[in-house]
């Protein structure tokens, strides 16, 4: 009987070295997925520093738009009004002229 607890003790041996090497695969699996956990956490928090940057410079600009766009609005409406009383000015003038021709019987061409 001494051969077979040979094989008992050599194969208890093996299953021994089996179950050892599963533990230690399956911690070094937990280590590597905990490492790439993390590093997938440090890539998302960059990548969410960086949109944020880009969104307050994004936000920044917008508002120097508006203010810009307002601006324009205001200076559209003093020129249009500058051309109202230009058009009125020269209708009047022309008047004028067209009146004085008139009585003074000088032709226009």
């Amino acid at each position: 009987m001494g051969i077979t607890e040979d094989i008992i003790m050599a194969a208890l041996t093996v299953i021994g070295s089996v179950v050892a090497a599963l533990i230690a695969a399956r911690s070094d699996a937990k280590r590597t997925a905990e490492a790439m956990y993390t590093q997938l956490c440090d890539d998302q928090q960059s990548r969410i520093q960086q949109l944020q940057s880009r969104l307050d410079k994004n936000e920044q600009e917008l508002e120097r738009l508006r203010a810009e766009l307002v601006a324009l609005r205001q200076e559209n409406i003093t020129l249009r009004n500058r051309v109202r009383v230009l058009e009125d000015e020269r209708a009047g003038l022309l008047a004028e002229i067209a009146k004085l021709k008139n009585c003074s019987g000088i032709r226009g061409e």
